[in-house]
């Protein structure tokens, strides 16, 4: 019976770290598109005004 409490609490410590892994791995992600999201709203505009100006209007 003791084998089998201990197999329990290893699997809850299991699910428990993963949980956590999994947690990091989403905040690391939100970091990223944090930036790309900044570097997006710097250049989209910017290349806006560019293709806009580098047209041939007569």
């Amino acid at each position: 019976m003791q084998i089998m409490d201990s197999l329990e609490l290893q699997r809850e410590l299991n699910t428990t770290l993963h949980e956590a892994y999994l947690s990091l791995i989403s905040h690391r992600m939100n970091a990223v598109m944090k930036v790309l999201t900044i570097i997006a709203t710097i250049f989209i505009p910017l290349t806006f005004i560019a293709g806009v100006n580098g047209m041939n209007f007569e």
